[in-house]
């Protein structure tokens, strides 16, 4: 028996969406209908269905997917690729990517005089982002 092969077509918008089961279509309507989200979703790069239809996929109701959707705070894009949902924390959070942390830490100790100088500016913005945010 030959192993099915992964074939991207499988996984566009409207491949997702003719599987969906009656009631994941049902849910993913319903959280759409919502006119609060559909306002919120404005002008969003990809729009309201492409962030819903994950949470429908994986069985949430229309309720649950509209609760989840009402929990995106202010400024954060309505994009998976950006943000997730931490259950533990009960938020949703932005991703960190760590490459991206290393390449600003590689810059400021590349465009110092020196490594000891780019490394006393570091601890120097460091401290002053604690202190910001009441950590220091």
């Amino acid at each position: 028996m030959e192993k099915p092969k992964f074939r991207i077509s499988d996984h566009d918008v409207e491949s997702r969406l003719a599987k969906l089961t009656p009631s994941q279509a049902s849910a993913l309507e319903g959280a759409l209908a919502d006119k609060d989200l559909a306002h919120r979703a404005a002008g969003e790069r990809d729009g309201l269905p492409l962030f819903l239809l994950p949470m429908a996929e994986n069985g949430f109701t229309a309720p649950q997917i509209k609760a989840l959707a009402n929990k995106v705070p202010a400024g954060f894009p309505l994009d998976h690729r950006e943000i997730y949902f931490d259950f533990r924390l009960d938020r949703w959070i932005r991703h960190i990517e760590p490459p991206t942390v290393s390449e600003i830490l590689d810059e400021y100790l590349e465009s110092a005089e020196t490594p000891a100088a780019g490394l006393a500016y570091l601890k120097e913005q460091w401290k002053g982002f604690l202190g910001r945010h009441g950590l220091a």
